[in-house]
């Protein structure tokens, strides 16, 4: 097996992974927030430093106005049409792993309970005949 192979739930208990899920999705949150300032920080001083841009935009207030109208909602739109759907069926495909997901570990025992509910049936109807 190669290293790739390896998943940490199989190293490490639910209780630990549970807090780095946590920290991570959390952390992730919180770079919005600090990524927006941060954004229009660099914007300002990408367009102090770039006589290209100074001379196709004559303000930084246009500069910024180029970035927050055209590129955001680019950025926006990539996001929603490719990265969002790529990461969802990522996700699926991890899930989709046994002993790895609640879901489908209750999924899967669920239609084991039903397997031998549909066993049972059939044989009373066999009985029945």
């Amino acid at each position: 097996m190669s290293i790739v192979d390896y998943q940490a739930d199989e190293l490490l208990p639910d209780s630990t992974l549970r807090l780095i899920g946590a920290v991570r999705t959390y952390a992730a949150r919180m770079q919005f927030f600090l990524g927006v300032p941060n954004t229009l920080m660099i914007a300002v001083l990408f367009y102090n430093d770039s006589g290209a841009i100074q001379s196709v935009f004559p303000t930084v207030w246009h500069w910024v106005a180029f970035i927050l109208g055209v590129i955001v909602p680019a950025a926006v739109a990539i996001d929603r049409v490719l990265l969002h759907p790529a990461q969802i069926i990522y996700n699926q495909h991890q899930n989709g792993h046994e002993n790895r997901s609640p879901n489908y570990r209750e999924t899967m025992e669920n239609q084991r309970k039903i397997d031998a509910v549909d066993e049972r049936l059939e044989r009373i109807e066999r009985r029945m005949e």
